[in-house]
């Protein structure tokens, strides 16, 4: 399970890096889920770094929309409404592009603090 907890970090960062916010924080949550109702079969320290990668996740597109929703109180007229799609387009991206390269981050430590784990283990 621990290679499907691996590509769904993947799954999370590609539909982030494409801009696909809404997907990326469902992935997030049901991964999330599934890490922390044990289906995993994870070990503890795994399964506590998978589910902060992915409640972080999760809060951050989660953060993302709150965002555009408070920008739509900005909003005063029919005139501001292509600036506000551009810029929630120009934005979106940018942040989703980031987010993702957080979580790549995180994926990486996940994957190294597996690796040191399983050296430090005998055979």
């Amino acid at each position: 399970m621990l290679l499907a907890c691996f590509i769904a970090a993947i799954a999370v960062i590609k539909s982030s890096l494409m801009g696909l916010g809404g997907l990326a924080l469902m992935l997030s949550l049901l991964a999330w889920v599934l890490v922390k109702s044990g289906v995993t079969g994870l070990a503890p320290a795994l399964k506590q770094r998978f589910g902060r990668l992915f409640a972080l996740g999760a809060l951050l597109h989660t953060a993302v929309y709150m965002a555009l929703v408070a920008k739509l109180f900005f909003i005063e007229g029919f005139e501001d409404i292509p600036a506000f799609l551009l810029s929630h387009l120009l934005l979106h991206h940018i942040v989703c592009a980031i987010i993702a390269g957080v979580l790549t981050l995180f994926t990486v430590g996940v994957y190294l603090h597996y690796r040191e784990h399983k050296k430090a283990q005998p055979l």
